[in-house]
């Protein structure tokens, strides 16, 4: 078989090209490389500030959701504390408030309660004074009967009747004539400064009469002074408890100054309005009743209140009429005992008693 030599090449000059054919190829590589990585570089930056931007995006959208969700939930908060407040304004309002709540004219009847509360105890400590320094004959007064006669007599004149001016005794007819000897003026209701008090005072000095005179200077110590003296506390003891009640039912239908209510009213009239307001026949009690159909429980039950405290008042007051009554009573079985004789009676059996007793340890 014979032999096929190939055709050979010149070494020198293709190791040459494929030198240079290498070094172009590995700088092509190298700048390709290059160019390559400086691209994801900068592909890097700009991804990097894209995860940066998007991460402070997703944070800013996040913190604006919660504070989206924090501000509605306080919102949906605030309205419910809202409808909750509004729902107990409106419940407060319809169980307390004036309108339906609260009874009758609330505050006009707490301001009448406590003026009539007030005037009852003022009355009770103004009757002390009033019994002796009212009264010309009050217990223990001393006092000239000539003058006090004068004061009464001057007192008199100021309510004649058409009679009396007929008599002489006075000039002209009274503004209430007769009024200082009828009872029934002492049950007058009347203001403060109403002329008819005055007669309600001259009602009574003419009912007790003239004061007991002076005892004389020097005669002070007299077994005859000492007796009289007596005789006269006890005079005052038994005559005190009707000038008592004579003055109760004076002050008790006069008025006085200083009331809460702007009005000098009398306890009787106070009283007296609240009954009509209870029992009917008079436009106060229209008025109460009108109101009692808007109450609820709580009105309606505060003005049960109101008539069962003002029902103590009123036992409150019978109670007081009775105290007096008793101690009439008491004085007038005191002055029974003096005037039939039981009192002599009992002191000469029992200075008889002490005879014998005597006699009994002599022997």
């Amino acid at each position: 078989m014979a032999l096929e030599c190939y055709p050979t090449y010149e070494r020198i000059p293709h190791e040459g090209i494929f030198s240079w054919f290498n070094r172009l190829r590995s700088q092509h590589f190298d700048l390709m490389d290059f160019g390559l990585s400086m691209k994801l570089q900068a592909n890097s930056l700009i991804t990097d500030q894209s995860l940066i931007t998007m991460a402070k995006q997703r944070a800013y959208s996040g913190k604006q959701i919660a504070d989206a969700t924090r501000i509605t939930a306080q919102t949906v908060a605030n309205a419910r504390q809202a409808i909750n407040i509004k729902r107990r304004e409106s419940r407060a309002a319809f169980d307390y408030g004036v309108a339906y709540g609260q009874g009758y004219n609330p505050c006009d009847q707490t301001a009448f309660r406590q003026a009539l509360a007030v005037r009852q105890v003022d009355m009770d400590a103004a009757r002390a004074e009033a019994v002796t320094q009212e009264v010309l004959a009050g217990p223990g007064n001393y006092r000239s009967p000539v003058k006090a006669r004068r004061e009464l007599l001057d007192m008199n004149r100021k309510f004649c009747t058409q009679d009396q001016v007929d008599a002489g005794f006075c000039d002209t007819v009274g503004g209430f004539p007769g009024a200082a000897v009828d009872v029934a003026t002492l049950f007058e209701s009347s203001g403060n400064d109403d002329p008819v008090n005055e007669a309600k005072k001259g009602v009574i000095n003419n009912m007790v009469g003239l004061p007991d005179n002076v005892v004389p200077k020097g005669a002070q110590k007299s077994a005859a002074t000492d007796a009289y003296v007596l005789a006269k506390a006890r005079k005052d003891a038994l005559t005190s408890p009707a000038i008592n009640s004579l003055k109760a039912i004076e002050l008790e239908h006069s008025g006085s100054a200083g009331t809460e209510t702007g009005e000098a009213k009398s306890v009787a009239a106070m009283f007296e309005e609240e009954v009509k307001r209870y029992s009917g026949n008079s436009p106060e009690h229209q008025k109460w009743s009108a109101m009692l159909r808007g109450q609820n429980e709580h009105g309606l039950m505060i003005e049960l209140l109101r008539a069962q405290g003002f029902k103590l008042a009123i036992m409150l007051r019978e109670y007081q009429q009775k105290e007096r009554m008793e101690a009439m009573l008491a004085a007038l079985v005191a002055n029974e005992a003096q005037s039939n004789g039981t009192e002599e009676v009992t002191k000469a059996n029992a200075g008889r008693t002490n005879s014998q007793r005597r006699q009994a340890d002599i022997e």
